[in-house]
């Protein structure tokens, strides 16, 4: 900065983040409309599931003494599914299992899709044990897949699938690891994707 005015690169610089920001606000109030949209309609169900609101495979029902839901996976692909047409924006599993370490995945089907895509899945964020959160970013689905574990023998108790749960005007500007790192690199790329550009104009006129 000389003489009170930025140089010509550092104004290029604070352009190019301030229209990543400008497009990173505009992509959160489309998520909140989206979700405000389909609320609307009755579609952005903020609810809590147990065991029975699932079809499963590879899961039998176990009995025991202890409260709760219980259940002990048959083989290595147990899964909870769940047939409904929602608008998601998050959703949140809680369980204990008697075996630590293992991770949960969250599939989804869009309307008229006819299979699960490892493109549309997401693991879930083990904020504490045993709670597990996934972020869809606003999707509107036609079927969910639970994968809980990866093994036979796993004794499970499930304490809720919730659906939405917090509100759209808490989900519609957060963003993840990778968004962030794009919002803070792609400015960088964009500036000196121009200042390559005006230089070789400039030679060439």
């Amino acid at each position: 900065m000389k003489n009170g005015k930025m140089r010509p690169t550092a104004r290029l610089l604070a352009a190019a983040y301030l229209a990543g920001a400008l497009i990173f606000l505009f992509a959160g109030i489309l998520r909140l409309g989206r979700g405000v949209y389909y609320e609307s309609k009755g579609l952005r169900a903020e609810e809590t599931l147990g065991l029975a609101s699932f079809e499963t495979i590879s899961v039998k029902p176990l009995e025991t003494d202890e409260p709760g839901e219980w259940y002990v996976s048959t083989d290595e692909d147990p899964q909870l599914h769940l047939k409904r047409e929602l608008y998601l924006d998050s959703a949140r599993l809680r369980l204990f299992q008697k075996q630590e370490g293992f991770a949960a995945v969250l599939y989804w089907k869009e309307p008229g899709q006819a299979d699960f895509s490892q493109a549309q899945s997401v693991y879930g964020k083990e904020t504490e044990p045993g709670c597990f959160e996934f972020d869809l970013g606003g999707k509107r689905v036609s079927e969910l897949r639970i994968d809980p574990d990866s093994a036979g023998g796993v004794i499970t108790r499930m304490d809720g699938f919730a659906l939405n749960p917090e509100s759209p005007f808490k989900t519609a500007f957060r963003f993840g690891a990778k968004q962030l790192l794009m919002l803070l690199v792609l400015p960088l790329f964009a500036a000196a994707f121009w200042l390559e550009a005006k230089a070789l104009f400039k030679k060439e006129a």
